[in-house]
């Protein structure tokens, strides 16, 4: 970034590359700054020019670019620093704030602010006898055709939502760059930022990002974001919660870099917005939302999980259509789950086929695709994926697929010692699913400066997502195979 204060004058940012020269923003503040983007090829020159009253041209400062792609420090990729995270205000209410300005602005007959919205995405999961009354659909016991767990315990926060709002903190801001789209290069991955409540009963928001790419079809429009993301890991604490903030809740607009607070990055068709739900209750719960107007009222509505098929699918006596259709398209694709662990995935065409809610504690069984109540080695079901994996010439077993379909659940990945996927060659090729930190892959009690991470994140995970992004700075992704974890996973 480029700082100035104290102009008498306007204020012309310049780049000179191999002795060419051209201005990149002007500015008639007397203070100001701005995020610049360096080149990967060449060694440019960033200059600050002050245009003063009379013709007098003053340079105020000049920054060298960098060659080099590498990445020195985590913060490119994860932030879990309490210092960084706490230097600015990431809050949720300033984050739901924002969002619901912009709701408003979409569909202004119903102006709400965040502390309404955060209500009414409580209330959605409150049964109708329990209701707080903010107006929206309450839980009815059924969604996506498929039975919910209504959620009195988490639906509490409606009707104290200022007192609980401001009980949650951010304990992460995630780059998931990993997570685009390598087909069609229609997005640039996820961008997440996770809320935490410390006291008061464990809960966790998790909002998930998805920005389009500026050059949709084409991998070097996430270029600029990328490069932006390396310059973090050789900036200080104090800079990097300076970037993040402009970038978390402005975007770059110079390239076209959306902000990722936006309601139309949490839409269908989109990111999303995911809670982990432990208040008052004896069972993990994790379930999903989007932002919606429903019945005129602007709102995060509840929605099916994403990659969390119903288990039941996998028995082979069910007759039901949408479990013959999931078992042929689960077939069709299941070249996706034969990768090594840090690139395998779990593909579901139909979101027909999707829970709206994921247990990763007490009712476990709707998503344990390799228990013997849903699934049989040797059955029918069993004896067709087997048949697949021959003629792709894989050496895993049926049961080894269906547990690797597990752990891309939500409930698998965060909880995968209660499915067996921390068992010796449970994903086979003598691999297993890494740990998590006690449920969560990241804790909301803060320690050495810091939210502990899980050792899935510290020894497998942010390790492969930071050769997948070396990967990416080299070449602009072009002819790269990506280093990456599972695409949309749990």
């Amino acid at each position: 970034m480029l700082s100035w204060a104290n102009a008498i004058g306007s204020i012309e940012i310049t780049e000179e590359i191999n002795g060419v020269s051209r201005v990149i923003h002007t500015a008639n503040t007397a203070s100001g700054n701005i995020i610049v983007i360096g080149r990967q090829t060449v060694t440019p020159k960033y200059f600050i020019r002050e245009l003063r009253p009379g013709g007098e041209v003053k340079q105020m400062n000049a920054i060298f670019g960098y060659s080099t792609p590498f990445i020195q420090t985590p913060k490119s990729i994860f932030i879990n620093n309490h210092e960084i995270l706490n230097a600015q205000d990431f809050s949720l209410l300033r984050v739901l704030n924002q969002l619901a300005a912009q709701m408003t602005a979409n569909n202004p007959t119903d102006p709400i602010d965040g502390t309404t919205l955060f209500a009414r995405m409580w209330d959605a999961q409150n049964p109708v006898s329990q209701s707080a009354g903010t107006g929206i659909a309450n839980c009815s016991g059924s969604l996506n055709n498929f039975a919910v767990e209504c959620r009195p315990e988490e639906g509490i926060q409606a009707t104290q939502a200022a007192n609980y709002i401001a009980g949650y903190i951010p304990i992460a801001l995630a780059n998931r760059f990993d997570l685009r789209d390598k087909e069609t290069f229609q997005d640039c991955g996820e961008y997440r930022i996770v809320f935490g409540r410390p006291s008061g009963g464990r809960n966790f928001i998790s909002l998930d990002a998805v920005l389009p790419n500026p050059l949709p079809g084409n991998a070097a429009g996430c270029y600029p974001l990328q490069e932006f993301f390396r310059s973090l890991s050789s900036s200080n604490n104090a800079g990097v919660a300076q970037f993040l903030n402009i970038f978390y809740f402005k975007g770059i607009p110079d390239f076209g870099i959306r902000a990722p607070i936006d309601y139309r990055n949490f839409a269908q068709g989109s990111g999303q917005i995911r809670t982990n739900q432990f208040l008052g209750s004896s069972t993990w719960n994790l379930k999903e939302y989007k932002t919606a107007v429903e019945n005129g009222k602007n709102t995060l509505q509840v929605v099916s999980v994403k990659n969390n098929p119903n288990s039941l699918f996998f028995q082979d006596g069910n007759a039901d259509s949408r479990a013959i259709a999931f078992k042929n398209d689960f077939v069709n694709n299941l070249q996706t789950l034969t990768g090594d662990v840090n690139q395998f995935s779990l593909k579901i065409v139909s979101d027909t086929h999707n829970l709206p809610q994921s247990h990763a504690s007490g009712a476990i069984a709707e998503s344990d695709y390799s228990s013997p109540v849903n699934f049989v080695p040797g059955g029918i079901f069993s004896t067709t994926i087997n048949t697949k994996l021959i003629q792709l010439g894989s050496t895993l077993t049926p049961l080894q697929i269906t547990k690797r379909a597990t752990a891309m659940s939500c409930a698998g990945c965060h909880n995968p010692s209660a499915f067996g996927l921390n068992n010796a060659n449970a994903l086979g090729t003598g691999v297993s699913w890494p740990n998590s930190h006690g449920f969560n892959h990241i804790s909301e009690y803060l320690l050495n400066g810091e939210y502990p991470l899980s050792p899935a994140l510290i020894n497998q995970f942010l390790p492969a997502r930071k050769i997948d992004l070396e990967n990416y700075l080299q070449t602009k992704g072009v002819g790269v195979q990506p280093v990456n974890l599972p695409k949309r996973s749990g």
